[in-house]
């Protein structure tokens, strides 16, 4: 009877031991050396527990490394090499496991004071780190890709207006990246129950109204410097970005109010 492996999708595959059981940094070492060589010399063992998704029987510490591989190159760390128990393999499987892989399994914690709690937020805390770093430098290159766009643009004979269209657009659309469908709507629902002092908003917070980026954010602390506070949420159609059609689209009467300042 042959040993066959197989190469299964990382995202199909849950464990019902914790990341944070194993050292952040070995996972992550780890990770770049399945990177580097797009897979494992280990393949972990696999049980069906539907027809497109499984559990890890062993190799937990390979898996999580290859799910950290997935998140810092998704299309190297796509797939694992796996072996997956049937019926008439399992208990010849499980005997192997049994006798020659110890060394897949949570490793104990060391002599000392450090409560396996410390442990496992010590650990958690490098794995949320480690996520933030990528998040940070995603953001970057994304940054770098608009700033790039914009000079294109800026050279091609386009109209100053529809280029500062174009990126409050982009602008707008990377923030609400990062922002959940729910979170946005919660911060939506609250605006319509705490509508916003169009005299008093801050810049970010003005950045944070459907429709409003930075670009219009910044012309409305401008037109406040320039000609004093506003009297009504219509006089936005006063800024050159900003049409009537535009107040009425993004319903901005339902999160500003202009409130009396001597209230």
């Amino acid at each position: 009877m042959k040993l066959p492996t197989s190469l299964v999708a990382v995202k199909k595959i849950s464990s019902s031991v914790a990341r944070s059981s194993f050292p952040a940094e070995e996972i992550e070492k780890a990770a770049h050396l399945i990177i580097g060589v797009e897979g494992t010399i280990n393949p972990i063992i696999l049980r069906r527990t539907s027809l497109e998704s499984y559990e890890v029987v062993d190799g937990y510490f390979e898996y999580y490394a290859a799910v950290r591989a997935r998140e810092i190159s998704p299309l190297k760390g796509e797939m694992i090499q796996a072996i997956i128990l049937e019926p008439e393999n399992e208990k010849a499987l499980l005997d192997q496991v049994d006798l020659l892989r110890k060394g897949s399994n949570p490793k104990p914690l060391p002599d000392g004071s450090t409560s396996d709690l410390d442990f496992r937020f010590a650990n958690l805390e490098k794995i949320f780190q480690s996520q933030f770093e990528e998040l940070r430098k995603d953001n970057r290159n994304l940054k770098q890709s608009i700033d790039e766009v914009a000079s294109k643009v800026q050279s091609s004979g386009f109209s100053k207006e529809l280029i500062t269209e174009i990126v409050n657009k982009v602008g707008e659309a990377v923030r609400l990246r990062g922002s959940s469908p729910s979170s946005k709507q919660k911060f939506i629902d609250e605006l319509k129950q705490n509508p916003l002092d169009l005299n008093l908003a801050s810049e970010s917070e003005l950045c944070k109204v459907p429709g409003i980026g930075e670009v219009i954010a910044s012309y409305i602390i401008e037109r406040r410097q320039m000609k004093g506070k506003f009297t009504s949420v219509e006089e936005l159609s006063e800024i050159k970005q900003v049409a009537e059609n535009k107040i009425n689209k993004n319903q901005w009467r339902e999160y500003f109010v202009i409130r009396d300042s001597n209230t």
